[in-house]
């Protein structure tokens, strides 16, 4: 009684630092997926920029824009956001475009340089890129400086970081698996990795199967060892947390997906994980 009272404890004192440090890879990953997407999507923001910048010129002291408005209805296409711009003068001034348009934060921006900022517009958050460039007449020998601005609704970027972090959760989920495999199959641990679509004993759908050939998990067992901390009768003497495949299936429960756990044929334990009709894993093929 005093040992199992004495893991308890143990159990207890490592619950909080561990779900701190899940939380934070969680945060991480999120971080991760926000910034892949930004990059993605900020660099076609700054193509269309550029292609603004072909169309401005200075005539006789004033300032021209031929908008190519071509560029910014390709950009809205592809992406499928709402595009706004503003084109403005060193005084203030908009020449053209969304005249509440947000100008970027600070007042020390070089030339010719793109600077990338989040504001808001009509009530919805936006992505911006402006640039400020000088303008040159040879004609009239005058210069004048002006602001480009273009931006978007983050419609577009929240959905492509949504699917970067389920592609990241899912590499977790095969990650755990796969650790567990090695870890309570031993030094002669035999792992193998199926996808597929079509029926299983698991029912039917797109699947992803991990297959050792370990001590396996008693039909007893196997429910309870999706609880947080439990590690079963095999895995008392070998090192770990006890979170792997509760980890793996919350991570399921994101994608709608079932977690099954059978012996396999001639010893060892089959993890298969069933994904519902329509799942992005359904293109996967064996």
């Amino acid at each position: 009684m005093k040992a199992a009272s004495l893991r308890l404890q143990l159990s207890l004192w490592l619950l909080v630092p561990l779900l701190t440090l899940l939380a934070l890879d969680a945060w991480l990953t999120d971080r991760r997926a926000t910034a892949a997407a930004h990059q993605a999507f900020d660099r076609t923001l700054d193509a269309s920029l550029k292609a603004m910048r072909e169309g401005v010129s200075l005539r006789d002291g004033r300032i021209e824009v031929e908008l190519p408005y071509l560029a910014l209805e390709v950009f809205e296409s592809e992406s499928g956001s709402r595009i706004y711009y503003r084109v403005r003068d060193e005084h203030g001034e908009t020449v053209t475009g969304y005249d509440a348009l947000p100008m970027p934060p600070g007042s020390d921006h070089p030339l010719y340089q793109t600077v990338f900022y989040d504001a808001e517009f009509r009530g919805e958050p936006l992505r911006m890129a402006a640039i400020t460039l000088p303008l040159h007449d040879v004609g009239s020998a005058r210069a004048r400086l002006v602001w480009l601005l273009v931006a978007e609704t983050i419609e577009p970027r929240e959905q492509l970081a949504h699917e970067i972090l389920i592609g990241s959760l899912l590499q977790e989920l095969l990650g755990n698996l796969l650790d567990n495999a090695i870890r309570y199959a031993g030094p002669h641990a035999e792992v193998t990795v199926r996808v597929g679509q079509g029926t299983t004993h698991a029912g039917d759908g797109a699947w992803l199967q991990v297959v050792d050939n370990g001590p396996g998990i008693d039909a007893g067992e196997r429910e309870r060892v999706f609880s947080r901390f439990y590690r079963g009768e095999s895995g008392t003497a070998r090192p770990g947390s006890g979170l792997g495949l509760s980890i793996v299936r919350e991570i399921a429960r994101l994608h709608r997906a079932h977690v099954d756990l059978a012996p396999t044929a001639g010893g060892g334990l089959t993890v298969t994980v069933l994904f519902p009709p329509g799942h992005g894993c359904a293109d996967a093929r064996d």
